[in-house]
């Protein structure tokens, strides 16, 4: 079973949300998703598999990432090393570069045998998720996800 790597960040910011989306439950029409669609127009996507990356830079070795926030931080850092990872035939020894839009941040990563390890865990811990967890509903950050209105109904 493929795991999409948007997964990656959504099991970070919610496990409901990873489960809605890996089960195709519900679409986004949140705001900040619209906004953030609008950004990835802009971008050359590079068309990978059944994914696709931000940016590449060949030259430098390098896998860009673009977020207009970076209020995810762990889980984009983590999409950016699947992306490493599912891409490491091709890209070797390539390092991936995290940029949040609205503070212009970038932090680099680098796939180490320690994240690997959490990498394949949580791929694991994805591909088994086969329920909503009902307590999960009104963490602080149900009122900014794109997926209020599925939840709470």
């Amino acid at each position: 079973m493929f795991i999409h790597p948007y997964l990656i960040s959504d099991f970070f910011y919610c496990k409901n949300r990873c489960y809605i989306q890996k089960n195709k439950l519900a679409t986004s029409k949140h705001l900040n998703l619209s906004i953030g669609k609008l950004y990835d127009e802009d971008l050359k996507k590079i068309k990978f598999r059944d994914f696709e990356l931000d940016e590449i830079d060949i030259q430098n070795k390098t896998i860009y990432e673009y977020k207009k926030s970076c209020s995810n931080k762990k889980g984009s850092k983590f999409q950016l090393l699947y992306y490493l990872y599912l891409t490491r035939n091709i890209y070797i020894n390539f390092k991936g570069c995290l940029k949040c839009i609205e503070d212009n941040s970038k932090e680099y990563v680098f796939i180490n045998k320690k994240n690997l390890e959490e990498l394949l865990t949580i791929i694991n811990l994805i591909k088994n998720l086969n329920f909503f967890d009902i307590s999960l509903i009104n963490n602080k950050k149900c009122d900014k996800c794109g997926l209020y209105d599925y939840c709470h109904s």
